[in-house]
């Protein structure tokens, strides 16, 4: 290695160490944990960055921290939105005898179903948000494996189409056909119904042989899909992260 490379790759290592720490104290500002304005200020000019980068980066890490404790605070507004959507369906039975106090309960509780359901649409609103400023080399790399997946999947159902092709046959009467009803033979004698009947079973034969080994293929392309499926929700899983 030249002494122009070393210096390169000593000078690459630097940098993303940099970046590193520079994160770590982003996420010490956050948490509340940060060090002192003057030790800031001294490991902000190592860095190579100024206090304008830190109030940014401390703004988005803010930013998406708070989307990620709306996005897991649906499951409980969901919960909320069935027990006071259940407590209308009881509530309505009772409705003959208690009409007015129905009235009253039921338009209560529908006024606190439709809010709920506003404050999950918007709640739900912070996936969209985290997914649009997550890393986008992550939505690069979920691409990628998505047209994988997905021209795996054509592949696969394309084998399987020709699979049940070969075992549908041809259409119309077939010489083993002709074997079982000798009235239909017509002019045909009998050995050339015995040859056109073996005729026929090799060609079945074939045709099944070929159909199972589709099969087989369609089979591998499924198995090699899930390892694809599984890294796509992982992915996901670290763009939703805050």
């Amino acid at each position: 290695m030249s002494l122009l490379e070393q210096v390169a790759e000593m000078f690459r290592a630097r940098q993303t160490k940099k970046a590193g720490d520079f994160a770590e104290l982003v996420k010490a500002v956050v948490s509340g944990t940060a060090p002192s304005p003057a030790k800031i200020a001294e490991l902000l000019e190592q860095f190579g960055q100024t206090p304008e980068d830190l109030q940014s980066a401390v703004a988005y890490k803010q930013k998406r921290a708070e989307l990620r404790r709306k996005l897991d605070a649906v499951p409980d507004l969901k919960a909320e939105q069935r027990k006071a959507a259940s407590a209308y369906e009881k509530e309505n039975e009772r409705f003959a005898p208690l009409a007015r106090s129905h009235e009253e309960k039921a338009g209560s509780l529908i006024a606190q179903v439709k809010s709920l359901t506003v404050d999950i649409a918007s709640h739900e609103e912070a996936a969209n948000q985290l997914l649009a400023t997550a890393d986008p080399s992550l939505a690069a790399e979920l691409q990628v494996i998505v047209d994988q997946r997905d021209g795996l999947a054509r592949e696969a159902d394309s084998l399987v189409r020709r699979a049940a092709e070969l075992k549908e046959g041809p259409l119309g009467s077939t010489p083993l056909e002709w074997s079982k009803n000798p009235l239909s033979l017509g002019r045909h004698n009998q050995e050339q119904a015995a040859e056109a009947t073996a005729r026929e079973k090799d060609d079945l034969t074939s045709r099944t042989n070929e159909a199972a080994r589709l099969e087989k293929q369609a089979s591998e392309l499924a198995t090699a899909i899930k390892p694809l499926d599984a890294r796509a929700a992982a992915i996901i899983q670290a763009q939703l992260a805050p």
